[in-house]
C-alpha cells in the first residue's frame, strides 16, 4: 500500500472536510483533535495539506508529543 492510498481513506473524514472548507474560504481555523493514538494526527494533517496545499500549525500538549508528531510527519 502506498502513502497516497492510505491518505485517501481520510478524504471524507469530518476534520479533513472542516480544514479543507476553511482553507477554501481563506479562513484561519482552530480545530481540536484528540486522537486514538499512533500516527492518526500526522495522517490527518498530511491528508489536509495534500488537499489544500495550505501551511498548517500543529500544537502538541508537550515537547515530547511534539517530537513524536514531527517524527511521524
Amino acid at each position: 500500500m502506498e502513502l497516497a492510498d492510505l491518505l485517501s481513506y481520510y478524504d471524507e473524514h469530518p476534520l479533513i472536510q472542516a480544514l479543507v472548507g476553511a482553507a477554501n474560504d481563506n479562513q484561519r481555523t482552530a480545530i481540536g483533535c484528540v486522537t486514538a493514538g499512533g500516527s492518526h494526527t500526522a495522517l490527518l494533517a498530511a491528508a489536509a495539506f495534500i488537499q489544500t496545499d495550505v501551511p498548517q500549525l500543529l500544537i502538541a500538549q508537550s515537547k515530547e508529543q511534539a517530537a513524536y508528531l514531527q517524527n511521524d510527519l
